[in-house]
């Protein structure tokens, strides 16, 4: 499997903004062996202008934070992942912590989206992760564990292959993030969390090809210390994929770190 690396621009950008960003990636990662997978998580608006303003890039592709479960229907203000696709967009954010918390997704709302995903050929990639308050009284683990269980019911008759990936985001370590601390989490601490997903997921007869990434705070210093870490596959950066040399460069050593430790 290739490591993923997904930047999530989140709420952020303006289209003057687009193709400066994307001929700067391109020139960075120009070159480079295709040996990994990189999508750029835009807002809704900004996707078409992404796609045309990275045409030509092989490894590096554009996605969507957040999708609708039904394919069409009476749901005004949001988007399908059968239009996701159309578009060009080749995969969807389900769970973030910022959509959990501030729009209410719940586990059960992420299954729909995530099959939804699925069903439409785009990769799916899903969000866990505990607060500060939720670490501290000892409840992560079984936090984790209830996510997934519940999203990911049923998911595997669905036969997803890489298709599917998990991103685990401590969210008391995401910068600025809703319950953050501003607290970088120890490399045990995601050993220990990734080590869980990875059980989980073969409790879930998923672990054959799904990818288990790591979001949170994560930049071009930190990238090779947590490629190091056991069943990390790749990374979620938020604000250093704002940037587009910081986002290539977390792409170049994480995925040198990946293949190294291989």
């Amino acid at each position: 499997m290739k490591p993923f690396f997904g930047g999530n621009w989140k709420m952020q950008k303006l289209p003057d903004e687009v193709g400066e960003y994307f001929s700067k990636l391109q020139e960075q990662l120009k070159g480079t062996k295709d040996n990994y997978q990189a999508v750029v998580f835009a807002s809704f608006p900004l996707i078409p202008s992404c796609i045309e303003q990275n045409k030509g890039s092989a490894s590096v592709t554009v996605g969507a934070q957040n999708c609708h479960w039904e394919m069409s229907g009476t749901f005004t203000g949001e988007v399908s992942p059968e239009l996701l696709k159309a578009l060009g967009a080749s995969a969807v954010i389900v769970g973030h912590s910022e959509r959990r918390k501030y729009f209410s997704e719940s586990d059960e709302t992420c299954e729909k989206k995530l099959k939804a995903v699925l069903s439409c050929g785009l990769t799916a990639l899903l969000c866990c992760g505990e607060t500060w308050d939720e670490r501290e009284s000892g409840q992560a683990e079984a936090v984790v564990r209830r996510q997934l269980e519940v999203a990911l019911a049923g998911v595997s008759s669905l036969n997803p292959g890489e298709k599917l990936v998990v991103a685990y985001e401590p969210v008391w370590a995401i910068s600025a993030g809703p319950g953050s601390k501003s607290k970088p989490a120890e490399n045990s601490d995601i050993e220990q969390m990734h080590q869980l997903v990875s059980d989980i997921l073969v409790e879930l007869e998923l672990n054959e090809t799904t990818r288990v990434i790591y979001g949170a705070s994560v930049n071009p210093d930190n990238i090779a210390g947590i490629m190091a870490i056991k069943n990390v596959d790749g990374v979620l950066p938020g604000a250093a994929s704002l940037d587009a040399e910081k986002f290539a460069q977390i792409i170049l050593r994480g995925s040198t770190a990946f293949y190294d430790n291989l």
